[in-house]
């Protein structure tokens, strides 16, 4: 797996991929990242609480600040904390997350397309909407996509309660992911042996 791995992080067209993210992580700081997700990423760093979105709101906060779940929060939080414990900028905690996030998608869909390396990183890992969507705006949708996809292999692999798991995750982490279910659904319904 190690050297499958290498061989795929040393084709040219991932390591272009890979140089154009980390040129927009050092360039860009995203609007709705810094007006929205940092303040509230950084609230919850200095008031901890089971319910960080009420205790942003009860300080002042901006409603519309973090329309994601737990899930997203609790993957963001770990790389955000290790950039405040550094002094860090917060951004780079919150980039770096989404980055391993999109490396992880990049397998996960590896995984489901075994052999197809090159449609993947010209389709996905140089696709100027992920990029753009992730780098430039700052959005952080890479997180549920990638707990869906994973949820797929997952079913793909006849391993159903992870599946189910997974699905579970991607809807907490945002919304809008449970408009995938039906697609599990009828994927079950046409495998009736499982």
């Amino acid at each position: 797996a190690g050297f499958v791995m290498r061989k795929l992080m040393l084709q040219p067209y991932f390591l272009a991929g890979l140089v154009a993210r980390v040129i927009l992580i050092a360039v860009f700081r995203p609007w709705a990242e810094s007006q929205w997700y940092l303040p509230f990423l950084m609230h919850g760093l200095e008031h901890s609480s089971l319910d960080p979105w009420s205790q942003f709101l009860d300080g002042g906060g901006n409603p519309a600040a973090f329309p994601y779940g737990y899930v997203t929060w609790m993957a963001l939080m770990p790389l955000v904390w290790v950039a405040h414990l550094f002094g860090a900028s917060l951004h780079f905690g919150y980039a770096g997350t989404l980055l391993v996030a999109d490396f992880g998608l990049l397998l996960a869909l590896r995984g489901l397309y075994p052999g197809h390396d090159r449609v993947l990183l010209l389709g996905y890992w140089l696709s100027p909407i992920v990029v753009l969507a992730s780098y430039w705006l700052g959005l952080n949708d890479v997180l549920p996509v990638l707990l869906l996809t994973l949820a797929l292999l997952a079913a793909q692999h006849m391993r159903l309660l992870t599946a189910g798991a997974l699905c579970g995750a991607a809807v907490s982490a945002k919304l809008s992911m449970v408009l995938a279910l039906p697609f599990f659904v009828i994927y079950l319904f046409q495998n009736k042996a499982l």
